[in-house]
């Protein structure tokens, strides 16, 4: 009997579902198969969201990134890129902060095309980020294509 890892490589997963563990440890019998289960979940959409202030900046590296009920969808990248995963519905509003006073977060609404089931890309849009009373207002988001691969 000697332990073994079981190890499964989730590359071409559909983006929305994630592993919620990619390694297992059996001991099997002498000459016995051993089954695993590798649960998965279902994480929501993805999209990469090229993100700026009102005056054209990109949003500040680090930044937080919120969706709607305080949870973290992901963080700002270099460039104002953010590569936003567990996106609950196709259209929402997400909180970027990168301090606690009000100039220092904002908010940005996107609104993601139809959900293409299994679908390997991440949907790459343009958006704007401002102030809480500007997105009730309405903002323009802006499609890139249909879509970019997630390796890139």
């Amino acid at each position: 009997f000697t332990r073994n890892e079981i190890e499964v490589d989730p590359q071409g997963l559909p983006m929305d579902v994630q592993f919620k563990a990619t390694t297992q440890a059996v001991v099997p019998t002498a000459g016995a198969v051993v089954v695993a289960h590798f649960d998965t979940e279902s994480i929501g959409r993805a999209a990469i969201l090229h993100a700026t202030l009102p005056n054209g900046k990109p949003l500040p590296f680090g930044s937080d990134v919120l969706d709607a009920d305080g949870i973290s969808v992901g963080t700002v990248a270099q460039a104002g890129r953010i590569v936003a995963r567990g996106l609950k519905s196709d259209r929402g509003v997400l909180s970027v902060r990168w301090g606690s006073e009000a100039g220092k977060q904002c908010q940005l609404e996107y609104t993601l095309p139809a959900s293409r089931r299994g679908a390997d890309a991440f949907q790459v849009m343009n958006v704007q980020c401002r102030e809480a009373a500007s997105v009730a207002a309405g903002s323009t988001v802006h499609h890139h294509g249909a879509s970019e691969e997630a390796r890139q």
